[in-house]
């Protein structure tokens, strides 16, 4: 989680909206414990000489990117019964690194 975190966070040249889907995945089918993920973020951050924070308007400003490389790139590699919404999963992992964002702060 904390390396799809980071990826998301705009270490990325791309927006990979795969990274969105797996973060979302994660959220649904495992606990997080989120103390633990600020710990090893915080760690990643500094072992790649990052900034120790999430910029959520970088991320916010991306959104066009992430969904044209979801609509591009990540739907064919779904199974056809699986439909997700762009939508609600960017809006549940915006939720969610903000309260990562605030641990960090």
């Amino acid at each position: 989680m904390a390396e799809k975190v980071r990826a998301l966070a705009g270490q990325h040249r791309y927006a990979i909206a795969r990274d969105l889907y797996d973060i979302a995945q994660l959220l649904q089918h495992t606990t997080v414990d989120r103390d633990l993920l600020s710990r090893a973020l915080s760690a990643k951050m500094r072992a790649k000489d990052l900034p120790p924070r999430i910029d959520l308007g970088h991320v916010e400003s991306r959104r066009e990117e992430f969904k044209d490389d979801w609509e591009r790139n990540l739907m064919h590699l779904l199974p056809p019964d699986v439909v997700l919404d762009f939508e609600l999963v960017w809006a549940e992992v915006l939720e969610f690194l903000a309260g990562v964002a605030r641990r960090l702060a």
